[in-house]
């Protein structure tokens, strides 16, 4: 994955929108994220994992709280990354839940968090959980991984270096996907866990099936042994069992033949007793006889009284439909009465309407009237608040002109600061060049005259006198001193003039701003350098005054032309609602002179009916009919009774003559028994049986349990050895991946996979701090626990080449433990490029942790960190410490701007 560019808006300290180039730090080697603390440098790194993952970089920042406190109200907040992955071009934009101000009625609104991602055929992905699906999907690596191996957080060096044996276990089982060695660790403790488990409840199971056993206890003993009792027990029930099978069974045969003997007895004795009690209510029979025929003659007499009384009943009968037709007249009568008083009470509302409605409408007219030129001022206000918001927007770029001249100034300074350096030097070196050149030439005049020989001719002169030869120069400088002097003076007239030119260019744009700038502003005051900024300040204020003055005109004017809308409806609503309610007055007036007409005729016809009636009313006159009728009713069942009474008490008498002579011929010729001696030998023999039951079940219930336990603890004692069988395997499965094997290292399966690609980490790792320490420290994985109870395999230790010792990591200095975790980072990234199967990372950034280097161990981590930059990957440091900013040309400057907020600048 490669950045090719980022755009943050309102975004951290980044008020406005900020674009960064990476294309122009090139596509290999070390840039720098340099500037002032807190100025936004680690803000690039949350907005590239933002943009790719939905979460900053730190496990404190979340999204919702990198919305920029600098910025407008109205700027929007949003990270847009365009970057390359295998050639392929990709753009994704987010923006995070922040609140900003509504479109309507003021206040806040709730943006909530969206995303959009852009793929390379032109399609584009919706919706912030299918994004993030898809990005991982692309990348290959989850966010976790992602900080891992390509954006190395602040403050998050030392976690894997300090890490322990379970810390870095769970931090390999997500890079390397090793659940599988922990879920079948797992598994294999649920599986022997189940199996102990079978097998504790097949012992109990056994153990509660041999307690269970009647007749003799065999807890304590073997369970072969007890199968053996066990069988013996069963046997000698069996025969105890049909030995008390035969003595019931004798028994039962003495029990019947008594039971028929007293059957016999009882029933001639019940005889007897019958025959007693059947002549007793004979006798009684017939006194209820004679005074049931005197009652009967006494009813026969009241014969007249029953027939008067019936014909009554019919007369009264006859006039009941003239009740129904009375009852009828007097509802129909109240039904018009009430419509009546309806229509009568309705009359007055309508009048009362009538009035309300014509008054409603005359007040509604009056209003539409003071409304007739509403909305007239309206478009006049638009144009007056457009020209003062252009106004406004012309304000607000003199401002930023200002902004940028003031910025220029600063530059300009700085540029002339370091020409005037620059120039300082080169006139330096000129000087110096011109004193050593003459230095130079005096000195070829020395060598010369050294090689001078009385009445030899001088190579320059001819003469072959030398009265006075030069003299060496003591210090002379040699011709490779003056050319490299030279090219240091040709270096420092280039600076100087580059120093120059540069200044020049920003001398020019800042005439440039200020032209422009005073021009946009004479548009309205005259301006001045030193009063521009109060008096812009002046016009925005009268600008924003002025705008929201014309603002609340105009809504009062929609809102006057809103309510002339409402009123031109509302006005022939109430004058149709008028004349509706006199249509109505009139259809009532109607109708309650012909309810009035009504109700007379209906009180007369009511009066006629109610004349010839013996009661008020029907409820009145069946009442009264229907105690006649409860009279004769009741007259009619007395004699009734009388007569079924006395053909009942004769029926009853005629059964008991028959019942005695029958008795009587039964009794004749019986012979006399002993029922007494009968009963007693009865008992006796109920007692025995009893007790031989009692003894036969108890004996039968002993049997049938023992046979059901001796079956279950033959199934059972098999079961077991099966079980304890699969136990021991399981189990030792179990300790062997746990690594709880006894006598063994505390190593589990999945921690063993682990050390292969830790192995390998830490190969990969020494090739980097080996130069970051100068041959002093290797890193070593720790091949024996510091005890045997713990579990162990990924602890490590470091190996010190200039005193021989090996200890743990703990022990490092700062500045050593910082190079310790970044050489295992450098190396964790490149091992899970390795083996994460297509994965490509062109980029890298490093935040922080370069300032507790010295000079020599910061050159020594340069050294490794170019190195990793030479196979064609980008690599970011984020830092303040001033000597990276020497050593690193291409740079990315992040300054404060104020209230502002920060400002961006590449330099390569």
């Amino acid at each position: 994955m490669r950045p090719l560019l980022l755009k943050m808006s309102a975004f951290g300290p980044y008020a406005g929108e900020t674009v960064i180039d990476f294309t122009r730090l090139g596509k290999s080697g070390l840039y720098l994220i340099t500037g002032d603390t807190g100025a936004g440098k680690t803000s690039i790194f949350d907005a590239i994992i933002i943009a790719l993952y939905g979460r900053a970089s730190g496990s404190g920042r979340e999204p919702s709280m990198l919305r920029s406190l600098y910025a407008l109200p109205e700027t929007p907040t949003f990270v847009e990354l365009t970057f390359t992955y295998w050639g392929l071009e990709y753009r994704v934009r987010r923006n995070p839940e922040y609140s900003r101000p509504a479109k309507r009625g003021g206040g806040l609104t709730r943006q909530p968090a969206d995303a959009e991602l852009t793929l390379p055929d032109g399609s584009v992905i919706t919706k912030c959980s299918d994004v993030d699906r898809k990005l991982i999907e692309i990348i290959g690596l989850s966010r976790e991984q992602f900080l891992q191996i390509a954006m190395i957080a602040q403050g998050e060096f030392l976690k894997l270096l300090l890490a322990s044996t379970d810390d870095r276990k769970k931090i390999f089982r997500q890079i390397f996907r090793t659940e599988r060695y922990f879920e079948l660790q797992e598994e294999l403790k649920l599986a022997a866990g189940s199996a102990r488990a079978d097998c504790e409840s097949a012992r109990q199971s056994l153990s509660q099936y041999i307690s269970g056993i009647r007749g003799a206890d065999l807890g304590d003993l073997p369970t072969a042994e007890v199968m053996e009792k066990l069988g013996l027990l069963i046997e000698n029930d069996r025969k105890m069992s049909d030995e008390l099978a035969k003595r019931l069974a004798d028994c039962e045969k003495k029990l019947a033949a008594l039971d028929y003997q007293l059957g016999a007895a009882e029933k001639l004795e019940a005889a007897k007793k019958e025959l007693e009690r059947s002549r007793k209510l004979r006798d009684e029979k017939k006194q209820q006889l004679e005074g049931l025929e005197k009652r009967l003659d006494e009813l026969r007499k009241l014969a007249p009284e029953r027939d008067a009384l019936e014909r009554k009943i019919t007369l009264e009968e006859s006039f009941l439909p003239r009740y129904d037709e009375l009852e009828a007249k007097r509802k129909e009568l109240s039904d018009s009465q009430k419509q009546l008083a309806e229509d009568i009470a309705g009359l007055a509302k309508s009048e009362a309407d009538g009035e309300r409605f014509r008054h409603a409408v005359e007040e509604l007219k009056k209003r539409r009237a003071q409304l007739e030129h509403a909305g007239e001022e309206r478009e006049r206000l638009l144009r007056e608040l457009n020209a003062q918001k252009i106004r406004s927007e012309k304000l607000a770029a003199v401002e930023r002109q200002y902004n940028e001249w003031l910025s220029l100034g600063e530059t300009l300074g700085r540029e002339q600061s370091v020409y005037k350096k620059a120039a300082a030097v080169a006139d330096s070196l000129h000087a110096e060049l011109s004193r050593k050149e003459r230095a130079f030439l005096d000195e070829q005049a020395g060598v010369l005259a050294g090689e001078l020989a009385d009445g030899k001719p001088c190579p320059v002169c001819g003469s072959t006198a030398h009265p006075s030869p030069a003299k060496k120069t003591v210090g002379a400088p040699t011709e490779a001193e003056l050319n490299s002097l030279r090219k240091k003076v040709s270096d420092a007239d280039s600076k100087s003039q580059s120093a120059s030119v540069a200044c020049g260019v920003t001398r020019g744009k800042l005439t440039s701003t200020e032209t422009s700038m005073l021009a946009g502003a004479s548009e309205f005051f005259a301006p001045t350098i030193e009063t521009l900024p109060e008096r812009l300040g002046g016009c925005r204020l009268d600008t924003e005054t002025e705008q929201e003055r014309l603002a609340g005109l105009i809504k009062i004017e929609e809102q006057n032309l809103a309510e002339r809308e409402k009123l031109d409806a509302r006005i022939p609503n109430g004058e149709r609602s008028i004349s509706e309610n006199d249509s109505k007055l009139a259809s009532l007036k109607a109708e309650i002179a012909a309810g009035k007409a009504k109700v007379a005729e209906l009180e007369r016809s009511a009066g006629s009916l109610a004349a010839g009636l013996s009661y008020a009313g029907k409820n009145e006159a069946e009442a009264a009919l229907g105690s006649l009728r409860k009279k004769r009713d009741d007259m009619r069942r007395e004699l009734e009774s009388a007569e079924q009474s006395r053909n009942s008490v004769n029926a009853g008498l005629s059964s008991l003559e028959g019942q005695i002579s029958q008795l009587g011929r039964q009794l004749e010729g019986s012979e006399k028994v002993d029922v007494s001696a009968l009963i007693s030998e009865s008992g006796r023999l109920k007692t025995e049986k009893s007790e031989l039951s009692k003894r036969h079940s108890e004996l039968n219930a002993r049997l049938v349990c023992n046979l059901d336990a001796q079956k279950h603890i033959a199934e059972r004692s098999e079961q077991l050895e099966e079980l304890e069988a699969r136990l021991a395997l399981v189990q030792n499965l179990c300790n062997t991946a746990n690594g709880n094997l006894r006598g063994q290292d505390k190593l589990m399966l999945e921690t063993w996979v682990q050390t292969t690609f830790f192995d390998r980490i830490i190969r990969r790792a020494n090739l980097r701090f080996s130069v970051m320490s100068d041959g002093q420290f290797e890193l070593i994985r720790r091949p024996e626990p510091l005890s045997s109870r713990v579990q162990s395999g990924l602890e490590l230790d470091v190996i010190d080449h200039f005193n021989g010792s090996q200890r743990s990591v703990r022990t490092l200095s700062g500045g050593e433990s910082f190079k310790a975790s970044l050489s295992l980072a450098l190396g964790l990234s490149d091992e899970i490029q390795s083996s994460a199967g297509g994965v490509r990372l062109e980029t890298m950034f490093v935040d922080e942790g370069f300032g507790s280097l010295d000079e020599e161990s910061l050159s020594q981590a340069m050294n490794a960190l170019n190195s990793l930059a030479d196979s064609d990957r980008l690599v970011g440091i984020i830092s303040h410490v001033a000597e990276l900013g020497e050593r690193i040309d291409r740079q990315i400057r992040v300054s404060k701007n104020g209230s502002n907020g920060s400002r961006v600048e590449i330099v390569v």
